[in-house]
């Protein structure tokens, strides 16, 4: 990378029953609290620093897809 460059957007599902805890525009941490994974087993983390692009609900899944903007260009 030439420092110019940012790493491609994430995508992470939650169950969208209980919905999600950011909304597109936010900035998200690493550890933060997204919402309950798709199985109910628990919840969902951020896996990295960014900002959250999208959030689309897929009602063929019920599922919520949060698209992340890594920060700084960080690797996930």
């Amino acid at each position: 990378m030439n420092g110019m460059e940012s790493e491609a957007p994430i995508m992470i599902e939650v169950e969208a029953t209980g919905g999600t805890s950011v909304a597109p525009g936010d900035k998200v941490r690493c550890g933060q609290d997204l919402g309950t994974s798709p199985d109910f087993s628990g919840r969902v983390m951020c896996p990295i620093d960014g900002l959250v692009e999208a959030c689309r609900f897929d009602p063929g899944t019920h599922r919520f897809k949060i698209i992340i903007i890594p920060e700084n260009g960080e690797k996930v």
